[in-house]
């Protein structure tokens, strides 16, 4: 899936202040799945969770899906620790606890499950067709594509930002960051309705979405984290 996702190089990201040691944050992603017998989009969502304290941040991935109950599985669920400055980081999985942590390097994982700062830039042969801004803290961009590229690449492209997500560390790009002097918190990649070659049928509007949202959390969840980050840290 990620794969996938990286041909587009987005995200959605949140955070929240819920006590003094523990924050978090989620990257959400949006994507289409084609519905074949009825030609409609079904928009399936995935979520990366985020929870920083003074030392450390947990990525928490969400559960595999059951195919036939629809369900998720629990303790599918699998778990990065890795300490704030450092370069490689612990993988670990609950339904693997009799298997030792995995070592990984952490700007690979970052970029693979999160796209953070994934070298994402303002689209080449595009047009700039669209600016809005909101109270100077909010900015809306919108970039059109010059020529049909075929099916992959999308159509048009838009770039979120908001100011009141100053304070969450995470970005998908320090260069648009940068430039523009705002947090890029949202991406959308459009894709347009067009007749498809490969699979012999015309295919409706798309949308593939990446997001930062705020993630509050419950005093229950607090305590599994913090408990989790203890049982990891051993290994830094």
């Amino acid at each position: 899936m990620f794969k996938l996702l990286l041909v587009c190089f987005f995200a959605k990201s949140q955070v929240y202040h819920n006590s003094d040691t523990l924050s978090s944050i989620r990257i959400v992603y949006s994507y289409p799945w084609l519905l074949n017998e009825h030609n409609k989009v079904l928009t399936i969502q995935d979520t990366v969770t985020l929870y920083y304290n003074k030392n450390f941040i947990l990525h928490e991935l969400p559960k595999v899906e059951n195919l036939n109950t629809k369900s998720k599985v629990i303790g599918s669920e699998s778990y990065f620790l890795a300490k704030k400055n450092n370069f490689y980081g612990v993988f670990y999985t609950p339904m693997d606890n009799e298997k030792l942590p995995k070592i990984m390097n952490a700007d690979s994982f970052l970029i693979k499950n999160c796209m953070y700062n994934s070298g994402c830039d303002f689209p080449i042969n595009s047009s700039y067709i669209t600016k809005k801004l909101f109270k100077k803290s909010k900015l809306i961009m919108e970039f059109t594509t010059k020529k049909n590229y075929g099916e992959v690449l999308y159509d048009s492209i838009i770039y979120e930002f908001d100011n009141d997500y100053n304070d969450v560390a995470f970005t998908f790009s320090k260069k648009i960051d940068s430039i523009t002097n705002l947090k890029l918190t949202k991406i959308k990649l459009i894709y347009k309705p067009k007749y498809s070659l490969e699979l012999k049928k015309n295919l409706p509007k798309r949308t593939i979405s990446f997001e930062i949202q705020r993630n509050f959390i419950e005093k229950i969840k607090e305590r599994e984290v913090n408990q989790l980050i203890d049982k990891l840290n051993i290994y830094f």
